[in-house]
């Protein structure tokens, strides 16, 4: 991963919203309610394990305490929209359901284990994706996000 120094950040693509065991979940809801009783919250990535060297200078950002943040992309009606949050830690899952901080119950019932989890420490608010980057090509993220279905892309 090059960068030119500034400080990167995670941007994973999801659905904003899911039906498990028939219910209707709103994603961004369901971590903020936990944030805000909790004081954080554990956020699960899953499908592909990404690699540790994609994950080490962002874990090494947040142990310098530089602001690191989660941009959480969903495409609604054809348009992207953004969430982000500061992330307190993020950590390469161990495939044991063992995660570091309290997740959403429905976690539970999806049937998938998480390849990284994604602390954060603030509810998720709406942000703009207009001068995001990926740190990868330098290419604009929206332009990114429009031409792959890439899930995780590391932005500036």
């Amino acid at each position: 991963m090059k960068n030119d120094g500034e400080a990167c950040h995670i941007m994973l693509r999801a659905q904003r919203r899911l039906t498990v065991d028939k219910k209707r979940i709103d994603i961004v809801e369901e971590h903020n309610r936990i944030v805000e009783n909790e004081g954080v919250v554990a956020l699960g990535k899953f499908g592909a394990r990404p690699t540790a060297s994609r994950i080490a200078p962002l874990q090494k950002q947040i142990e310098n305490d530089v602001g690191t943040h989660l941009y959480l992309v969903f495409n609604e009606r054809g348009n992207f929209v953004g969430f982000s949050a500061e992330v307190k830690s993020i950590s390469m899952a161990d495939f044991a359901w063992r995660a570091p901080a309290t997740y959403p119950n429905y976690y539970d019932e999806l049937g998938f284990l998480a390849s990284l989890w994604i602390v954060l420490k603030e509810p998720l608010s709406t942000t703009s994706l207009a001068e995001l980057r990926s740190v990868n090509n330098d290419k604009p993220l929206l332009e990114v996000l429009s031409e792959s279905r890439a899930s995780m892309i590391i932005v500036k």
